[in-house]
């Protein structure tokens, strides 16, 4: 990677891919990152203001992630796009097929594998490396 290119990282993030990334402001201190109502363990230590950025199609629906509930249903033909809303604040996922799985007002649960989170230092907008933990 060319010296400077790091620094647009979140920038770069935030536009490639459509449905565009989530991303969550939060506080990272003692191994854990606060964002809103949620906190999730770091596998790495981090300190201070970070933004997490989790794309739509990384989010999986299981019985033993993040609570949501189901605030619109969009199909998009070869997929469904859902907006929920979260510990987090409002998140966006997608999941493969034409026929939604899932209604508004539906009560999930979320998840993603520590290896599709992305940490990014909020001042710098850097990717940072570091990883959610499992």
């Amino acid at each position: 990677m060319r010296a400077g290119s790091n620094r647009r990282a979140r920038f770069v993030a935030s536009f490639i891919g459509s449905p565009p990334i989530n991303l969550f402001d939060g506080h990272a201190e003692g191994g854990a990152i606060k964002i809103h109502q949620g906190t999730m363990a770091l596998a790495t230590p981090v300190n201070g203001p970070v933004v997490l950025g989790i794309r739509p199609e990384s989010l999986t629906v299981n019985g033993s992630g993040m609570p949501a509930r189901i605030v619109a249903v969009e199909p998009m033909g070869r997929e469904v796009l859902y907006t929920a809303e979260s510990a987090l604040g409002i998140i966006r996922f997608l999941e493969a097929g034409p026929d939604a799985r899932h209604a508004e007002d539906d009560n999930i649960a979320l998840s993603f594998s520590p290896d599709d989170g992305l940490l990014f230092d909020k001042a710098s907008g850097r990717r940072l490396d570091a990883r959610v933990a499992a």
